[in-house]
């Protein structure tokens, strides 16, 4: 759930404790004694529960089913396997993908950290499976 101005909760709460840490660092580190650290009145906005659901046996293969395409039944798979963001799909290019190491190498995350990607067999196999020339890039 969103709060006012389109902003989650926990990027909220990743601002106030940025904004603390700053309070933080001039009181205790730079001398500012006379400063009092306005975050620590605040209330911190609660965290939504975390996702639990899992996807049920027979789902997968209804839903590579209903795509009516060979194409991306094999992305779709892909997806699940290796469990990407849609930004991390949607830049996939041929040479991330290491097929004697059974890995795809993400140069940019969300985090904006480098991040390899294992293969399940799964993954692997559906990633074999596609042709280049229906890939794209």
């Amino acid at each position: 759930m969103r709060e006012k101005g389109g902003v989650e909760p926990n990027t909220i709460r990743l601002d106030l404790a940025l904004i603390s840490h700053l309070f933080s660092t001039a009181i205790k580190e730079w001398g500012m004694t006379g400063l009092i650290n306005p975050v620590l009145q605040i209330r911190k906005p609660k965290l939504p529960r975390g996702r639990d659901r899992r996807i049920r046996h027979g789902e997968l293969e209804r839903i590579i089913k209903a795509s009516e395409s060979p194409l991306l039944g094999e992305l779709i798979r892909f997806a699940l396997e290796t469990a990407m963001r849609r930004s991390e799909l949607a830049g996939m290019v041929w040479n991330l993908v290491d097929l004697k190491k059974r890995t795809v190498t993400l140069p940019e995350t969300k985090n904006g950290e480098k991040r390899i990607v294992p293969l399940s067999p799964e993954a692997y196999s559906g990633w074999g499976n596609l042709d280049k020339n229906q890939g794209g890039s």
